[in-house]
């Protein structure tokens, strides 16, 4: 039998579970008489690993629970017909799912961009998008799904795909989106092709689609690849000519801005007498906590699921918070004001004494760092070889750290189609205008959330088509500069 890998839920307040793989014989617990469940379940996980297969479906995907407070679903895996993958969104308090954007721990979030009920309490539609993933860049799954929303008879798995962080010159992450015929008829495919304003970040391969024939009912694929050039949120499209339209899916991922690299040198257990690099782009560089006050940089490659590469911990005295300055390196119960431990390829130091100075540091609103200098020379406790370990961390490190002005003046016009009007950011370093359509109030919004309205680098305008009625939605715009820095949200509300 096949091993089975199973990835545990995140609960903070909220629950996104993507759950292990599991035999496919389970029987679905709610009714089946409802619209085709659409979706894609895609991950960062090496190719070659059998357990964590890319998931997709249109109208084979279970719906297993079905409350206000859970929907559960069953993906089979298109390779395996013995194999199947759940993914669970739940409340743990006591409100009902609803529309909004939500951060669970860590980079995991989940946009339920719709949900609905009839009077008895059964789910007659939810549309979600989701990121499940922990510290590192290991393991993360994302995707989509959704029942019972307005579709075209040839659509796309996923109608918005957003990648997990990405660092500029990563190993792209490939993510596989199914195209299926529901027309019952044969349709003509033209050539997939990328567009948008950032469509040279995205590459595409495998691709079963362009070209072809699909028949009824029939399924094709093509590899999308994300690897960003720059640094902040970046957009771009895939379309697909069907017949005389074009189906089309939004595409987006943000990149960290600034450099992070963490530089060791010297005679000694960590760096073996030689220089050692680990950045951004070669590695993935992540940021975590071991309780309060302390921060954890480590270095990962994307694919990997072993331990970190590098690690280097800053802990200050009394889990105070940590500072600008140059501090003695010890341990605590010495009275030394900063614990700085670091290991490499699983050479850990054992604790060690020196000295430390931080530079140019910002922490964010959560209390993890924003960007900072960190340079070191410590010794290693039991170390035989003679040297101090010296070493630089530079996190997120750019000299600017300013956020553009907004694209003043946004309105919205819902005489007739909805369309919204954007002028132009006053800052002479503005790239990129990012227009997306919210659902709800857009609290906790990103310029990833959502779907794409507009990305453009002059001021301009664009209708936004096809809405239901009765539904309320936020338009929002930001503006990302050439280092990657974003400007604050202009919001505007609309209701169909």
């Amino acid at each position: 039998m096949p091993q089975s890998a199973r990835t545990p839920f995140i609960a903070v307040g909220l629950v996104l579970g993507v759950l292990g793989s599991t035999l496919a014989a389970q029987p679905a617990v709610a009714a089946d008489d409802h619209p085709p469940i659409i979706g894609m379940i895609a991950n960062t996980t090496a190719p070659d690993r059998f357990q964590q297969p890319q998931l997709y479906g249109d109208g084979d995907i279970d719906l297993v629970t079905a409350n206000r407070k859970r929907i559960e679903l069953r993906f089979r895996d298109p390779a395996n017909a013995d194999w199947s993958r759940e993914i669970a969104f739940e409340r743990t308090d006591s409100a009902d799912l609803s529309v909004g954007t939500v951060t669970v721990e860590h980079a995991s979030r989940w946009e339920v961009r719709d949900v609905a009920f009839d009077a008895s309490g059964t789910l007659t539609r939810f549309d979600i998008t989701f990121l499940s993933a922990g510290y590192s860049p290991a393991n993360a799954s994302f995707g989509q799904v959704r029942m019972g929303e307005p579709e075209q008879a040839v659509r796309f798995s996923s109608t918005d795909l957003t990648w997990p962080q990405t660092a500029v010159g990563s190993t792209r992450i490939w993510a596989t989106q199914a195209l299926h015929n529901a027309s019952g008829t044969p349709q003509r495919l033209g050539r997939a092709v990328l567009g948008g304003m950032h469509a040279g970040d995205f590459a595409l391969t495998d691709d079963t689609c362009s070209g072809t024939t699909l028949v009824a009912g029939a399924t094709c694929t093509v590899r999308v690849g994300f690897s960003p050039r720059v640094g902040g949120p970046r957009v771009a499209s895939l379309g697909i000519p069907v017949g005389g339209t074009t189906v089309s899916a939004s595409l987006a991922g943000t990149s960290p801005v600034g450099t992070s690299r963490l530089t060791v040198s010297g005679d000694n257990w960590i760096a073996l007498n030689r220089t050692r690099v680990d950045a951004d782009g070669p590695l993935a560089m992540f940021q975590g906590s071991n309780g309060p006050g302390t921060a954890v940089f480590s270095s990962q490659q994307v694919y990997s699921t072993t331990t970190a590469f590098s690690r280097l911990e800053l802990a200050p005295l009394d889990s105070s918070v940590l500072h600008d300055g140059t501090f003695r390196v010890g341990d605590h119960e010495d009275g030394a004001p900063l614990l700085l431990d670091i290991s490499r390829a699983s050479r850990d130091c054992n604790g060690t004494q020196g000295t430390a100075t931080i530079s140019d540091l910002a922490l964010a609103p959560n209390g993890s760092v924003d960007r900072a200098r960190v340079r070191f020379s410590v010794a290693c406790g039991n170390d035989t070889r003679p040297g101090p370990v010296s070493g630089e961390l530079l996190w997120r490190s750019r000299t600017d750290v300013t956020a553009p002005r907004g694209a003043s003046p946004v309105s919205v016009s819902t005489t007739g189609t909805p369309k919204v009007t954007w002028g132009k950011s006053s800052s002479g370093d503005a790239a990129t205008t990012i227009v997306r359509l919210v659902p709800g109030d857009g609290t906790g919004a990103t310029p990833t959330s959502g779907s794409a309205v507009a990305a453009s680098s002059a001021a301009g305008s664009a209708t936004i088509a096809g809405l239901p009625a009765g539904r309320q939605y936020s338009v929002m715009v930001w503006v990302v500069d050439r280092t990657g820095n974003v400007s604050g949200v202009l919001r505007r509300s609309l209701t169909t």
